[in-house]
Formats: C-alpha cells, structure tokens, sequence
C-alpha cells in the first residue's frame, strides 16, 4: 500500500514538472521570439498636455534645459544612471532615439555621451555624481532639485561598481564602500524620490504610462534538472565578487518587492532586468567566451520590447539566451560552479589590474580635499 502512494505522489510530481515545464516554454517563446516593440514608445509614456486627445507640438527640443524649464514643460524625460558606458550608454541612446529627453547621473564622460544624445534632436542634461560617495546626507540634493521641475517619465536603474579581488578579505575599504554604495543606495534613494512624481502624472493623465526599469542581476536558476531533485542548490554566486554579487542581490529583492508593493497601480510599468553576460566595452575582454554573452546593444533593444505593459510587470532577462542559459544550468550544476568560477577569477584579475590608477585617482582626490580645508 505505501509503495503505491508512492509511486502515486512520483507521478503527480512528475506530471506537475511537465505541466511547469510547458508553460515556461510557451512564456518562453512568446516573450523572446514573437513579443514586438510597442510603436511610437515616446507617445505612449509622454504626459500630453490635452489628456487622451491628439499630439501637442513640443516646445523645440533642440533648445537647451536651462534656457526653458518650468512646469508646462511639456517634454517627458528618462533618468539613467551610470549611461557613460556600456548598458547605460545603450539606454540613453537607444531612448533617445526614439524621442525621449535624457537625463544622464554620473561620470564626467557622460558628457560625451550626452553630445551623442542631442544629435538625435532631443534635450539631455547632465548630473555629474561619484556614486561610490551615496551615502552622504546631501548626494541626492542637487539631484532632487533638477528632477523635480521635470516630467520624468522612465527611471533607468543601471549603475553599479563591478569590482573583485583575490583575496577578499585584502580588498581596499574603498573599494567595499563604493560597491556598496552603487549597488544599494542608489538605486533605493532615486527610486524613493521619484516615485511619487511618477505617480501623480498618472492621476493627471490617464494614458500615459510611467516606468522604472531595474537593472540587477541573476540570483537563482529555476528548480530544473538536478536541482529540482534537491541534489545541487540552484543559487548563481560568483567567487571573489562577494561585495560586488550581495550589492547585485540587494537590487534584485528590492526590486521584487516594490514590484509587488505597486502591482495594483495602474499604468506603472516596473521591470526588474536580471542579464547574464553583456558585452560592452567595459568587459568584452572578460566575457567575450562565455556561454550565450550579448553585446549591450541587443541587450537593451530587447529590454525595451517589454517596456509600455508589454509583459506582466516582474523578473525578466530580456534576451533569449541568457533565459535559457540560465535554465539550462540546473541541469549541468557540475558545470555552472567550473563556468563561475572562471567568470569571477577573470573579473577580479581585471579589476585588480586596472585598480592602480583608480587608487591613484583616490589619492589624487584626498590631497585636494587637503589642500582645500
């Protein structure tokens, strides 16, 4: 009698992880292969002064921020932090592109990026910022007081500070604390300060949408393979980026959870981006080998596909193959620790390289420091 109800409970379970599995197929290829871009995306979160009615003429968006602000702006805005490179960089341009005034928090090179942005004729603004310093009580002043005046219709949370070394725990104190500072705050205080204001445009028009777009990291794998069994553990932890991966993680449960806090709010679109490897400049040279990388590009042409309520608010990898890596692994555990561990030696190894001229940069900033007090 016990063997019978447990072959009874095998294949209910069996049958279960089928079903699960069909349906991970069917999402699986409606999102990656047969979603398309919403067209005219500006229009679509752009607060149009005459409500739901026909397209109000924009005051020239050639003209610069400082010389036409005001609350009947009638221009909508997205705000991306760390875009002087790589993902960020793709976002503004790509946004830009399709009409979206930008607003770029970050390096001195965003300014750079920023001429590349109003040649596609639309405004940019730039806030230069040191995000590692984000846990000062005045960063977010200056930052706010730009904002607030804007209708800011898309927040792009994309920077972070990728750092490894071997050992951790010889790593520079600087180091752990502009990770963290990048990783966590940034992304918790802009998304605090903005909220509200993203919000009330949507009680003031009732067609256009609003969006924040997170960009973390992948955490777990789905229960598939070897792991559903319970034989392997399905988290994704990379060694010797133990300050820069917890810094990832913080962003993909804060993430989760404003998504299920705001879930009833209509319009608002919150998506938390979880890619694997992506190609820029920043890292070709690191991961250019792994198994189903992307160039940032693509990576965020895909990304935008799910923008305007295209999906279900939640977690996604927007691209293919990182979705189907990333459910492929559980089922080759074995193979995912050899594959991380490569990943987090050629990391760390760069950024140890590169770390002396940024230690430079450091000492240069405290003897101004010095020199002014």
């Amino acid at each position: 009698m016990f063997l019978k109800f447990l072959l009874c409970v095998c294949v209910v379970v069996v049958v279960a992880q089928c079903i699960g599995m069909l349906v991970q197929f069917g999402l699986f290829i409606h999102h990656y292969f047969c979603l398309k871009e919403t067209p005219n995306l500006y229009d679509v979160y752009r607060n149009r002064a005459d409500g739901c009615g026909g397209i109000v003429s924009e005051t020239n968006p050639g003209n610069s921020y400082e010389n036409d602000t005001g609350k009947n702006d009638t221009r909508s805005w997205v705000v991306i932090t760390g875009a002087s490179s790589g993902q960020g960089k793709e976002f503004a341009l790509q946004l830009a592109g399709r009409g979206f005034h930008i607003v770029l928090i970050g390096s001195r090179r965003s300014h750079g990026v920023a001429s590349l942005i109003r040649e596609k004729g639309v405004d940019c603004i730039v806030i230069l910022k040191d995000f590692g310093k984000a846990f000062e009580d005045d960063f977010f002043d200056d930052i706010s007081k730009t904002l607030e005046p804007l209708d800011v219709a898309v927040l792009i949370n994309n920077v972070g500070h990728r750092t490894g070394w071997q050992p951790f725990h010889e790593s520079p104190v600087q180091c752990i604390r502009n990770t963290i500072a990048c990783g966590t705050m940034v992304q918790t205080r802009l998304t605090h300060l903005l909220l509200p204001q993203m919000i009330a445009r949507l009680d003031t028009n009732t067609c256009c949408r609003s969006a924040i777009v997170f960009v973390t990291a992948q955490c777990m794998h789905p229960n598939s393979g070897l792991a559903a069994a319970g034989l392997f553990s399905n988290e994704i932890s990379v060694p010797y980026l133990a300050t820069y991966e917890a810094s990832n993680a913080y962003g993909f449960y804060n993430a989760c959870s404003l998504i299920k806090e705001y879930q009833s709010v209509d319009r608002l679109d919150m998506l938390n981006i979880t890619p694997g490897a992506v190609i820029t400049e920043n890292t070709a040279h690191t991961l250019r080998s792994t198994p189903f990388s992307v160039s940032a590009k693509e990576f965020v042409a895909n990304v935008i596909r799910f923008m305007a309520g295209n999906i279900h608010n939640g977690t996604t990898c927007a691209y293919w193959g990182h979705a189907l890596s990333n459910a492929l692994i559980g089922c080759i555990p074995f193979y995912k620790d050899a594959m991380l561990e490569k990943v987090g030696k050629n990391i760390s190894s760069d950024y140890m390289q590169r770390y002396t001229t940024q230690e430079t940069k450091y000492d240069d900033e405290r003897l101004h420091n010095q020199h002014l007090l």
